[in-house]
């Protein structure tokens, strides 16, 4: 019998045997990124990550969810971060937009 391709551990959903979420591959695919362009950039073969987006065909909608809830935590915290951070970014006379555009810029198209 085989292993499965997907596990629910503490951390979400995620590659069995790996601490790759499948959140990170959804966000990869909505990118454009390819299967296998997916698999070299997280160090796995293909017929796993085809397993994976097989896996992830069959739960649609439980991915679909728990994508949607990961996306809205992490722009909540992102939000009391900013809101924290006002005053020193202000002393700085930039934007957490600002920064976050430089950022982007510096590491360029490497990642979604």
């Amino acid at each position: 019998m085989s292993k499965p391709a997907v596990t629910r551990t503490e951390r979400g959903l995620v590659v069995t045997g790996t601490r790759i979420t499948l959140y990170q591959l959804v966000d990869y695919r909505e990118a454009g990124w390819t299967p296998k362009l997916i698999a070299v950039r997280l160090g796995l073969d293909e017929d796993r990550v085809a397993g994976v987006m097989a896996w992830m065909a069959d739960n649609q909608v439980l991915v679909a969810r728990e994508h949607a809830e990961i996306v809205a935590r992490d722009e909540a915290i992102r939000t009391h971060w900013d809101e924290t951070n006002a005053s020193k970014l202000a002393q700085l006379g930039t934007s957490p937009d600002a920064l976050r555009a430089k950022l982007k810029q510096r590491i360029g198209a490497t990642s979604p």
